[in-house]
C-alpha cells in the first residue's frame, strides 16, 4: 500500500491512508481518507477547519500504532462536493453518520471511538446521540 500525499503535495505522516469516497442520498459526494483495518480499536476523526481533515496528521499520527482511522471531510470539506447550499447541522450530522454505517462493518467488532475537533465534535455529539450504538465513546475538542 502507498502513503497519501497531502493537500500540501508533500507524503502524509500517517502510513497507509487509503481514500474513501460516498455518495450519500441526497446525491451529494463525501470523501475522506483510512487506514487499513487491523482489529485495533478504531477513531472516526471529523474536524472542523473547512480545509481537509489531513490537517490533522501530525496529531492523528500519534494514535496510528494503537489504532485506525477514519478521517471525514464533510460538504465543502478536502475534496468532498460542496454541494450546494448548506443542509443545517442536523442534515449534515445524518449524512457523517450515514457514511460510517456504509464503512464500520469493514471494522468488525472492534471498540469504536467519535472524535471530533469544533463542528466535528458537534457533529460527533448529534450521531451519538440519535445513533448511541454506533460508537462507544467520543473525544469531543
Amino acid at each position: 500500500m502507498t502513503d497519501t500525499l497531502s493537500r500540501s503535495g508533500k507524503q502524509s505522516v500517517i502510513s497507509g491512508l487509503i481514500p474513501w469516497e460516498y455518495q450519500t442520498g441526497s446525491g451529494m459526494t463525501l470523501r475522506g481518507h483510512y487506514t487499513e483495518p487491523s482489529g485495533k480499536p478504531m477513531i472516526h476523526f471529523i474536524h472542523g477547519n473547512g480545509f481537509c481533515g489531513l490537517t490533522f496528521e501530525n496529531l492523528l499520527s500519534h494514535f496510528q500504532a494503537d489504532y485506525d482511522l477514519f478521517i471525514s471531510d464533510g460538504q465543502g470539506h478536502g475534496d468532498s462536493d460542496a454541494g450546494g447550499k448548506y443542509p443545517g447541522w442536523n442534515r449534515s450530522a445524518k449524512y457523517f453518520a450515514e457514511v460510517w454505517s456504509n464503512f464500520e462493518g469493514m471494522w468488525g467488532k472492534v471498540p469504536r471511538i467519535a472524535m471530533g475537533h469544533s463542528y466535528g465534535a458537534i457533529m460527533s455529539t448529534l450521531i451519538m446521540s440519535r445513533q448511541p450504538k454506533l460508537f462507544d465513546m467520543g473525544i469531543l475538542m
